[in-house]
């Protein structure tokens, strides 16, 4: 039996409330907050919570989940970063043009914007448009 295989039979052996305990931890790094969120438990009961999902992460199937949506997370994460850091290059003022056409292709990559290249014969005059809405007027952009 092939690990993928293996790794779908494991995860299918994880209830409801065993996978939101697992998303809610690698959303917030808290067993004991994961627990009373996943299993619906109060804050009277935090002792037993704090004991209980101590236990939840001594579980090799419930470690292998965290471990596979933590990678999901830190990938989201990261393009998310991305996407943000562009987004301050595009707006800022100060930000050459040319550098601002740089992060604007970067960001249109990073969120799979370009499409996979065709091979296409064309023939005849093409026009593209294109058009980007900025709320500043072209005088003030021209900074280089």
């Amino acid at each position: 039996m092939g690990s993928e295989k293996k790794r779908k039979i494991e995860r299918q052996t994880l209830t409801k409330k065993q996978r939101e305990f697992c998303e809610e931890y690698v959303r917030t790094g808290n067993a004991t907050r994961s627990y009373m969120v996943a299993y619906e438990k109060t804050e009277d009961e935090y002792d037993m919570c704090s004991v209980e999902g101590s236990k939840m992460l001594r579980k090799q199937e419930i470690r292998e989940y965290i471990s596979e949506l933590a990678k999901v997370k830190n990938v989201l994460v990261e393009e998310e970063w991305l996407c943000d850091r562009l987004i301050e290059i595009i707006n800022n003022p100060a930000t050459k043009e040319q550098d601002r056409l740089k992060a604007i292709d970067m960001l249109l990559k990073t969120t799979g914007s370009y499409t996979q290249k065709i091979d296409a014969n064309v023939t005849g005059t093409q026009t593209i448009v294109v058009t980007i809405d900025d709320e500043e007027e072209d005088d003030d952009i021209e900074s280089d």
